[in-house]
This record gives C-alpha cells, sequence and structure tokens, in this order.
C-alpha cells in the first residue's frame, strides 16, 4: 500500500513572480553629430530627418538623400541612429503602460511552474512613485543655443515598439506589495519614459521580449543636450 503524502503547510522562504510589461515604448537613442549637422537640421522637417537618414544613400527608399546636408561624422556621410548612438541605447516604456505580476512556483529540472493565485496588475501614479533620474529633451527649433561646453549637438531617435515589451521576475520574502513598486524616468523630446523598475527600491532585471512586438514609425530629431551621464543599455 502506498504512503499517503503529509499535506502540513511549510514555512514558504520566497516567493517568485513573473512579471511582464505590456504598452508602447521604443528603442529611445542618442549620438553625437558635428555642430554644423545640428545646425543645418534644426529648422527642417523631422520626417525629412528620418527619410534622409535611412535612406542610406542605396536607392532602396529612392532618391531621398539630402545632399546638402553635412557628413554626419568625419568618415560617414549616413548612419543609423544605432551606429552613432554613443551617448544613451536603451529601450524604454511610456508611462501609461501596465504592469502584469503572476505569482508562481517554481519546479526543478526545468518543469513548468506552477500558477499560484490570481494575476496582478498595475497602472504606476503620477507623483512620488516616479523619479525623473536622465534628462535628453532637446534644445532645437528655433530656440537659442547658448555656447557652451555643457551643450552637445546629438541626433536623438526612437524606434517605436507596442505590446509585452519586457519581461523578468522578482522573488520576494513577503505577498507582493504594490506600493513598494516605484519606476525611474527619462525625460525626451518624445515625451517621458519609464527606464527602471523598482520593487522594495532595487532594480528588476528585465530584458525586451520581441514575441508579440508591433513595430510602428520611427521618430527622429537633431539639436542640443546638456552633457549627459554615460551611456546605459539593457540586455536584450
Amino acid at each position: 500500500m502506498p504512503k499517503k503524502h503529509s499535506s502540513k503547510d511549510q514555512k514558504q522562504d520566497s516567493r517568485t513572480y513573473l512579471i511582464r510589461i505590456h504598452g508602447d515604448g521604443g528603442q529611445f537613442m542618442v549620438g553625437r553629430v558635428p555642430e554644423k549637422y545640428a545646425k543645418f537640421w534644426a529648422h527642417r522637417n523631422p520626417n525629412e530627418l528620418r527619410v534622409h537618414v535611412e535612406s542610406r544613400g542605396d536607392g532602396r527608399l529612392g532618391d531621398d538623400e539630402v545632399y546638402e546636408s553635412p557628413d554626419i561624422s568625419r568618415n560617414v556621410r549616413l548612419a543609423l541612429p544605432e551606429e552613432i548612438a554613443n551617448i544613451f541605447n536603451d529601450l524604454l516604456v511610456y508611462g501609461d503602460a501596465r504592469i502584469h505580476l503572476q505569482e508562481v512556483q517554481l519546479l526543478p529540472n526545468n518543469q513548468l511552474p506552477i500558477i499560484v493565485g490570481d494575476p496582478i496588475v498595475l497602472a504606476l501614479p503620477a507623483g512620488k512613485k516616479r523619479r525623473v533620474v536622465l534628462d535628453y529633451k532637446l534644445t532645437r527649433r528655433g530656440s537659442k543655443v547658448k555656447k557652451s561646453a555643457q551643450m552637445t549637438p546629438v541626433l536623438s531617435a526612437i524606434y517605436r515598439v507596442s505590446g509585452d515589451i519586457l519581461r523578468g521576475s522578482i522573488t520576494t520574502k513577503t505577498p507582493f506589495d504594490p506600493r513598494l513598486m516605484t519606476v525611474n524616468m527619462v525625460n525626451t523630446s518624445f515625451g517621458s519614459l519609464m527606464i527602471d523598475f523598482l520593487y522594495d527600491g532595487k532594480v528588476i532585471p528585465l530584458i525586451f521580449h520581441e514575441s508579440g512586438v508591433k513595430f510602428d514609425v520611427n521618430d527622429m530629431y537633431v539639436g542640443w543636450i546638456k552633457q549627459s551621464p554615460s551611456k546605459r543599455a539593457r540586455q536584450s
């Protein structure tokens, strides 16, 4: 006769929650360009800039290169934003995104986890839950730019995505508390976006999740920013 398994409750040392960020966002990039390049494009149509950069001079989008434009670097006439993003390059999420959490019980030998309880859906409120940690909002389009060593001419771009953008997990010793969830923000010319998701003061490791993500239009601007901190990159 087989032995009966005990149903005694055991103390749970930790809880694991799978997390996914669903909403709109994009790969945001900032790279230095020559001063004359910024001055040339600062008062032109941003869509013309985008088409010019993406044409690459190979005729794929027609003959859309603006030949009067200064070169983007000493060795390159045309370059995509990701090729010159030496100031900032990271995937950011707009503030109206939803945060989905699901508690799971992890099993050994790569078995599928067991779902525990109901899913949790959060929409982070404004105010103290958000903290601006970087500012990449450009001075552009008619604004007077003071000559200063702290002002850097840049090409700023965002490749927009939509859907389940980021995924990861958090481990806690107590049940999830939404009051411990906070975010860090980045100000850009494309709006304010979230860069870090924190739980109990610790950044949650998240990776870009391509499945189910819809790619939308790309936007580009040229302008000036104050000298920024070192670049950051999220694992992809």
